[in-house]
């Protein structure tokens, strides 16, 4: 069991780590978390993980019956509506490669696109049902009002042409650690 548990948890923080790095080199997160080792790990992105992860942990021991439940609840609503987003993506993308470059599609997916509507519909009827369900409805209820505030700021303060450019990326691992 314990093999488990380690490998989620490099498994997350890599992949954490590197979706903190993307966000960086688009200008979405700081740029200091551009920076990598000489072995390519972007070391500051690894460690925000690292403590972030620390913190949530301590909500276990601070708050074990409420807060730390509420966060180990909540990633179920977070990863459906991140399903239901990629999702959409996959329909959104597939369509223009479609017109652009039919040949690149290498893998032809079976009845598309009623196939990921069939997934996008089944997704949200099970994170709308947990409004019914009473043990699951405040984390329905956080989870959407979190949702919204986060797309809503997206939408206030989207910038085209944003986030660093290809050249000050390759600067900065060039000064990195």
């Amino acid at each position: 069991m314990n093999i488990v548990v380690l490998s989620v948890a490099i498994s997350i923080f890599y992949t954490s780590s590197r979706m903190l790095y993307s966000l960086a080199q688009k200008g979405d997160a700081p740029s200091l978390l551009l920076r990598v080792t000489k072995r390519g790990a972007p070391i500051w992105a690894i460690l925000m993980c690292v403590f972030f992860s620390y913190v949530c942990q301590m909500f276990k021991f601070v708050s074990p019956n409420t807060l730390y439940v509420f966060l180990a609840d909540s990633s179920g609503g977070v990863t459906i509506l991140t399903y239901v987003l990629i999702a959409f993506s996959h329909l959104c993308m597939r369509r223009k490669t479609e017109k652009e470059n039919p040949g690149a599609l290498k893998v032809k997916m079976w009845l598309f696109p009623y196939l990921t509507y069939l997934v996008i519909a089944m997704l949200l009827a099970i994170y709308i049902t947990q409004a019914f369900v009473g043990s699951m409805r405040m984390q329905f209820i956080l989870t959407s009002v979190i949702t919204i505030i986060v797309i809503g700021f997206y939408l206030i303060f989207f910038r085209k042409n944003r986030g660093p450019s290809i050249e000050n990326v390759k600067k900065v691992n060039r000064n990195s650690l």
